[in-house]
């Protein structure tokens, strides 16, 4: 479990920075 946090941590990260994008790109795109 230990050596997995970083690993999720990383994904959560990933989808921290990606979900703005993915909300942004409807409004650009208009």
């Amino acid at each position: 479990m230990v050596t997995q946090l970083p690993y999720w941590n990383s994904v959560n990260d990933k989808k921290v920075e990606t979900w703005p994008l993915a909300l942004a790109l409807p409004i650009i795109t208009r």
